[in-house]
């Protein structure tokens, strides 16, 4: 039985057949939406099957028309292959997507949120995701503003992030440009160029310089041109040796300032 009425549950009480007298003290069950008092079973998230030789009833999944199974474990779109609150089994399906939702400018701002509240647990925090893939983690595809489907991010499994390409190569790849206010990169306090001022530095001179530049057309310890279109460079490394160079053009310009006072104190 089903009631179509109104939502809630179905509340079942039985009655004494011998004495005709109700063995329960819970009045006339009506309609209701709050369980009532003395009620033996309810059906509002699974079937009853009522086995009155044996003076019990049996819990079934509540399946509908359409063949979809509601019980107390959740929901199942089809045959569930794993249990779970929601399962939906597309196998079989070719066509439409397995979540499809429609919004407007009056919908809710999230589509998916997760709050988990533990207390102490020390994963509590918001939103969670987790797959096992076999070689992509998560993608973002988008058709609407491109004409075709476009990945615009991409996770793999190795934890590569890559904006606009399919293929990251570092941590983060993006193929496009970066906007930002203030980007931070670490050196170590050994690698950064203040050893230029220590008295055992070998400064080279200004015609090891000229020959240098002469032969390789680009300054000692920078990358060239070439090298740079092919592999790119690193930021932290290339401030580093421009620092360089700068505290030994400073270097430079000290030995000249002294050499042109030497030469003004001529007779």
């Amino acid at each position: 039985m089903r009631s179509n009425y109104q939502w809630g549950g179905i509340y079942v009480k039985a009655t004494n057949l011998l004495t005709n007298q109700s063995p329960l003290t819970g009045g006339t069950y009506g309609q209701t939406l709050v369980p009532p008092n003395g009620f033996l079973a309810r059906t509002d998230y699974y079937g009853l099957k009522c086995d009155f030789d044996n003076n019990r009833f049996e819990k079934l999944p509540y399946t509908d028309v359409t063949g979809f199974v509601y019980d107390s474990t959740g929901l199942s779109l089809g045959k569930p292959v794993r249990n779970g609150i929601l399962n939906i089994n597309s196998i079989g399906r070719t066509d439409g997507d397995l979540v499809f939702m429609t919004k407007d400018s009056t919908s809710a701002q999230c589509d998916f949120f997760s709050n988990y509240k533990g207390g102490t647990d020390l994963q509590n925090g918001v939103l969670g995701y987790g797959v096992r893939p076999m070689s992509k983690a998560w993608q973002i595809w988008e058709k609407g503003y491109n004409s075709i489907w476009t990945n615009l991010f991409h996770v793999g499994v190795n934890g590569n992030v890559g904006i606009g390409t399919l293929n990251p190569q570092a941590k983060l790849a993006v193929k496009g440009t970066v906007l930002a206010q203030r980007v931070k990169v670490t050196v170590a306090a050994a690698d950064w160029p203040d050893y230029v001022f220590s008295k055992n530095y070998v400064l080279p001179s200004l015609q090891e310089v000229e020959n240098y530049i002469r032969q390789h057309q680009h300054l000692p310890d920078m990358p060239a041109a070439a090298e740079v279109a092919r592999d790119g460079h690193d930021l932290g490394e290339v401030n580093r040796k421009l620092v360089q160079k700068v505290e030994e053009l400073t270097l430079y310009i000290i030995d000249l300032q002294k050499r042109i006072a030497a030469l003004e104190q001529r007779p």
